[in-house]
């Protein structure tokens, strides 16, 4: 499993602790934007401000924005469940997912390390 996720994340160079923190930064905007939601831009502006001069930043930067599209949809798509009756229920899955997955990306990045969330469209390339 490991190798395969290899094949599509590009060999970087140990980043720097600014990088490590930028990119960290994108990936708790994830769990902060269920408490103000406009944080939602934020690895969004950090991509485009940093990720020119920081390749760490731009590959989780677009890791981030992709994370956040997929769980949109996944919420779109909870929300008009919710006239089935399992709606709420995956609401709640993918809130705590969201956070869950969020954390762990964040301190993964800071040890400097590549993160891939498992569950993600990658619309962004």
């Amino acid at each position: 499993m490991e190798s395969q996720d290899a094949e599509f994340l590009p060999v970087l160079a140990t980043p720097s602790k600014e990088e490590r923190t930028w990119a960290m930064l994108c990936h708790l905007c994830v769990v902060a934007q269920i408490f103000l939601p406009i944080l939602v831009l934020g690895p969004l502006l950090v991509w485009l401000v940093k990720g020119d001069q920081m390749p760490f930043v731009k590959v989780q930067g677009k890791e981030v924005l992709n994370f956040q599209i997929t769980l949109f949809l996944a919420g779109l798509i909870s929300t008009a469940l919710i006239v089935v009756g399992i709606g709420i229920l995956l609401l709640i899955l993918l809130w705590i997912y969201s956070i869950v997955a969020g954390v762990i990306g964040a301190v993964k990045v800071n040890e400097g390390v590549s993160y891939r969330y498992a569950i993600n469209w990658r619309l962004i390339s």
